[in-house]
């Protein structure tokens, strides 16, 4: 895949990698021409009866600033990530990793923390935000595959579902009451499947959330329409972004 910084082309090259065991740490090195990286390791996912911990963060955009325009705190960041790199075996973001597609930010606010702390020791997974458009930017390319926008994954004993942003709305902003699409059919396939039901535990991300108790009220959409289906299915947690306050 590849994006641009200005006329310049960026290149992101990825590697898939099959028959591995399961629980196992792994030693690479990455090798540019003939420059060769150092040492750097991955471990793969647990089987279902060893117990794991994953961490959840959401809009990292403006590196912990309160508001647009506020001082920023790459500090937080920092810290955030780090901890997150050190305790947890995975990480999820709910969404606006970036402010806006522009290459700054993608060298500014996600590859410094994200990437370069937290994804070159942990696997990363991002449900995308409102702030990540468009869908062929270069930070979706860099985490995903062209044109994957929400997917699902078992990871030991779970099941984590991920709602990218533009599958949930096309044009409108949620806040006001309008969703145009929620991709309902393919949340019902995956939550009534094997992969999720056979699971002991099932997390759905999703940036916006359907309910709220500050900035508003949450998505009405959602609580009419999402909602039952993570009773029915069983959901245990919802994790959501967006409003930028807990």
């Amino acid at each position: 895949n590849a994006g641009l910084n200005g006329s310049v082309t960026v290149y992101v090259c990825k590697v898939r990698i099959s028959g591995l065991n399961s629980q196992t740490t792994y030693h690479y090195k990455a090798r540019n021409g003939s420059t060769l990286g150092s040492d750097a390791t991955f471990k793969t996912a647990p089987d279902e009866q060893t117990p794991f911990s994953f961490g959840v963060a959401g809009d990292s955009q403006m590196v912990a600033r309160r508001l647009i325009g506020d001082t920023p705190h790459p500090e937080c960041s920092s810290a955030m990530f780090t901890d997150m790199a050190s305790m947890a075996d995975i990480a999820v973001s709910i969404g606006d990793v970036v402010d806006n597609s522009s290459y700054g930010l993608y060298t500014s606010a996600f590859r410094p923390y994200m990437c370069n702390i937290l994804g070159k020791q942990k696997p990363v997974f991002i449900a995308f935000g409102n702030h990540d458009v468009p869908s062929d930017s270069l930070i979706h390319k860099m985490v995903q595959n062209s044109g994957m926008h929400s997917f699902s994954f078992n990871y030991g004993n779970a099941h984590f579902t991920c709602i990218d942003y533009v599958d949930c709305m096309k044009g409108t902003l949620l806040w006001d009451g309008n969703i145009d699409s929620l991709p309902l059919g393919w949340i019902q396939q995956d939550l009534s499947s094997d992969d999720a039901q056979n699971a002991t535990w099932r997390f759905l991300f999703i940036h916006v959330p359907p309910y709220c108790e500050r900035w508003f009220a949450g998505s009405s959409l959602m609580q009419t329409y999402l909602v039952p289906l993570l009773n029915q299915y069983n959901v245990q947690a919802c994790f959501s972004g967006h409003t930028h306050e807990y």
